[in-house]
């Protein structure tokens, strides 16, 4: 079944200043919010849903992680039966950790809001903590005063919907705590983390400081079947359509197989969808995915399709099979046509020898 996370309701929220680690040593303590922010009004209450829905989406690069060691866990999922005091100290203690992880010199300081309330995922309803590190923005704000429109400079702008949420963690919460003093479970939450910095291989230190520095989780251990389970149906779907010409199937290929030996760490079906294949085939393709399951987006893991991206064979229905490398077929490989007696004409750049 496709994952589906709908009607967040947002009940508590504070938010602090994060910096880099090295100025936590040489100057004042960065600030930490003492009281719970407002939420109750519904503007704030329709932005918040409807950027966690878009940034958490089954089309977004958001990924499932699991928990390697329980400190920031057991913290984060204290916070869901916390009284306001304690949720506010429990969040400080946090932020300071998220702080003291930002070693790295291309890290922005920013705020980090602690953001608690119910949702619907999967079609159960259940409570959520979340964790979103945001950089500020500015923009020109409208006004209107005496029948005049005019305009404002304003800093400091967060979560607006043009504005990426830099780093999101989303707790989720399966299962019910049966006593609200006894430490939870790993398996009671499922956990997504969505990161700007996930979806290129260049910016894996970037991402891995927040999920494993700070969560003290890992990508999700089923990486690798996920992506050999996507390379099967996407190549099934491309090779048993009928509406798609010969010729175009091998381009089709040619296009996934491309994107699984780039630098994208994260796939998502639509994005393989829009890159790949035409607007008339795109909702089909979803659906087959979905059909499937594995139409969120997931961490590539190539260990069990390595042979498979490295070598691609054509194969037609006179039992003849055409094997090169794939780099080859993509560059000295052509099918041109099929003629009408079943003859497939294929032109290769190169002599026999």
């Amino acid at each position: 079944m496709m994952t589906q996370l709908v009607n967040i309701e947002v009940t508590r929220i504070i938010g602090h200043e994060v910096v880099r680690s090295s100025q936590l040593d040489r100057d004042a303590d960065p600030t930490m919010g003492t009281a719970l922010l407002p939420c109750e009004s519904r503007d704030i209450q329709k932005i918040l849903s409807q950027r966690f829905i878009t940034t958490l989406s089954s089309h977004s690069k958001c990924v499932d992680v699991e928990v390697e060691t329980l400190d920031t866990f057991n913290r984060v999922t204290s916070m869901l039966d916390a009284d306001d005091d304690s949720y506010i100290n429990k969040s400080q203690e946090l932020a300071r950790h998220l702080s003291s992880v930002q070693t790295s010199g291309s890290i922005k300081s920013g705020s980090a809001f602690f953001i608690q309330g119910t949702c619907v995922y999967n079609q159960q309803e259940s409570r959520f903590i979340s964790i979103v590190k945001a950089d500020p923005d500015e923009g020109i704000a409208r006004q209107i005063r005496n029948n005049t429109l005019s305009w404002e400079y304003v800093q400091n702008l967060f979560l607006s919907s043009s504005q990426r949420m830099i780093k999101v963690a989303f707790f989720i919460e399966n299962i019910s705590p049966s006593n609200n003093n006894q430490s939870r479970n790993t398996e009671d939450f499922s956990i997504k983390v969505f990161d700007h910095c996930m979806s290129n291989a260049s910016d894996k230190g970037a991402a891995e400081y927040f999920y494993r520095s700070f969560l003290g989780c890992k990508i999700a251990s089923n990486a690798a079947t996920k992506t050999k389970d996507f390379l099967d149906v996407t190549e099934n779907f491309i090779m048993e359509n009928t509406a798609i010409l010969q010729k175009d199937k091998e381009k089709y290929r040619s296009g996934v197989i491309a994107i699984l030996n780039s630098n994208e760490d994260i796939i998502t079906p639509m994005g393989i969808a829009r890159e790949v294949f035409p607007v008339e085939l795109q909702s089909e393709y979803i659906r087959e995915c979905e059909r499937n399951e594995i139409a969120t987006a997931f961490t590539k893991e190539t260990s069990l399709i390595k042979r498979r991206l490295r070598k691609r064979s054509i194969k037609f229905s006179s039992n003849v099979t055409i094997s090169a490398p794939t780099e080859m077929i993509d560059n000295y490989v052509r099918i041109e046509n099929i003629e009408e007696d079943g003859w497939t004409r294929i032109s290769i750049k190169g002599h026999m020898i």
